[in-house]
């Protein structure tokens, strides 16, 4: 039987409720641009995919506090940035598991890593 983590201190708002929150917070004004109005989305400014799962706080990360505004093309750009730190992260642990002069596996055989 696995443990459950325990709940967090304060309530964490539902998905509707955290970006009712958060545009009534914010405005709907992008925080990486002066662009206010246009289609807008949340975004975590602290990126989940670096969240330990094992984190026995990582419910923070749910918090007003980790979510900004941001335009469609800002957030385009943020997660297009973040999405090559992580292909830069998945290879040099992928240089690191695999033994100097040993051939390396094909992808698919590959263990998933957990990000």
């Amino acid at each position: 039987m696995t443990r459950r983590p325990p709940p967090a201190p304060v309530p964490i708002p539902s998905p509707a409720k955290a970006r009712a929150m958060v545009e009534a917070r914010d405005g709907r004004q992008c925080a990486r641009c002066p662009q206010q109005g246009t289609p807008w989305h949340v975004d975590h400014i602290f990126p989940l995919w670096l969240v330990d799962p094992i984190d026995p706080e990582r419910w923070r990360y749910w918090l007003l506090d980790n979510l900004q505004t941001l335009c469609a093309s800002c957030h385009q750009a943020k997660t297009n940035s973040e999405a090559a730190s992580r292909a830069k992260i998945r290879r040099i642990v992928s240089k690191v598991r695999t033994p100097m002069g040993a051939k390396r596996k094909a992808r698919a055989r590959r263990p998933a890593l957990p990000f």
